[in-house]
């Protein structure tokens, strides 16, 4: 996924374990790294996942301000968000990954 200004990208690799990179202008700024969460009953989510579904969307709108220096601010930003099953439980939770513009 890329940052709307196209300069930062995360890549998302699902295997063994969730994993993303992040990259900005092509220069690694986060090395691989794992991606989970553990529930309170030990459930990891993040382990031993498919993912079942993704749906990347673009968002550009604006709204006011009364105590920035312009009026309206320009909210624009991308998300990707994936559904993933976890194997072994044969439930699903989902995660959503958004980038704003700076």
């Amino acid at each position: 996924m890329l940052s709307p200004n196209g300069k930062i990208k995360i890549n998302i690799a699902v295997n063994e374990k969730v994993n993303w990179t992040l990259l900005n202008e092509n220069h690694f700024f986060l090395a691989t790294s794992p991606m989970s969460m553990t529930l309170h009953d030990g459930t990891i989510l993040g382990r031993n996942t498919v993912v079942t579904s993704a749906k990347n969307e673009t968002v550009k709108s604006s709204f006011a301000t009364p105590f920035y220096k312009k009026k309206r601010v320009q909210d624009h930003y991308n998300t990707l968000t994936l559904v993933f099953t976890i194997i072994s439980l044969s439930s699903s939770f989902v995660t959503k990954i958004s980038f704003i513009k700076f």
